[in-house]
């Protein structure tokens, strides 16, 4: 065992001055620092090889990790929703059931975004929640579910709610055609009026062969149209 430099009497002479005889502080905390680096370099052997320390590869992979970030940065969404929209947004939200924390929430902004660039216009969100609340009062989207309005974008903004069909005043096929004349819902209801009216109405008269040409007349005269697609089948 070798003997410390300040026991030997001789401590000025050049042995005495040999590195391995001085135990100073400082050096066990450098190689402390060291060994807790080359620790770190080896656990993320991704970036460093584990044989050396490579520095320029280590500079790379820093600047990388700022342009990642500068990358999400640029492409984070922008979550301003202009000052003019935002209170009529959110009261049609608050009417179609969501919470009030809207507009507030990052994931509601994130998903208002995507329907506004979906839809084109901040005025097609607004009609698009107007038409979810007629869709909560037809027993559909009860609570708010931003994968199943997201899913169903296009569904809710072009939603009509089916139309009142007052059949208990229609009592003859005269007033069936006055109706239509006057009212003109939507094709695709048609078929499906006339049919209600047919089985409130108990007609005897009327067998299917029948009924369908009477939808037949009304496509035909009314809304220049018919076929399979407004429910007569062929």
């Amino acid at each position: 065992m070798k003997t410390n430099s300040f026991q030997n009497e001789n401590y000025d002479s050049p042995q005495s001055l040999e590195p391995q005889g001085i135990a100073r502080p400082l050096d066990y905390k450098i190689n402390n620092e060291i060994n807790e680096i080359n620790n770190e370099i080896n656990e993320n052997k991704n970036i460093i090889s584990s044989d050396d320390v490579n520095f320029p590869k280590m500079e790379k992979a820093t600047k990388l990790e700022g342009v990642i970030s500068e990358l999400k940065n640029a492409f984070a969404i922008n979550r301003d929703i202009p000052k003019e929209i935002e209170e009529v947004l959110l009261s049609e939200m608050l009417r179609a059931g969501f919470p009030r924390k809207s507009l507030r929430s990052k994931i509601d902004r994130e998903n208002l975004l995507i329907l506004k660039s979906h839809y084109g216009s901040w005025d097609a969100v607004i009609q698009a929640f107007q038409k979810l609340q007629k869709l909560r009062e037809s027993g559909q989207f009860l609570e708010w579910d931003w994968d199943k309005i997201l899913r169903k974008a296009d569904y809710i903004l072009y939603y009509e709610p089916e139309p009142e069909f007052p059949v208990e005043k229609i009592p003859d096929l005269e007033s069936l055609y006055r109706y239509f004349e006057k009212i003109r819902p939507s094709a695709k209801y048609v078929a499906r009026f006339v049919f209600r009216w047919k089985s409130f109405w108990r007609f005897q008269d009327l067998d299917y062969e029948r009924t369908r040409k009477i939808i037949e007349k009304i496509l035909k005269t009314y809304y220049n149209t018919v076929g399979a697609e407004n429910g007569i089948e062929k």
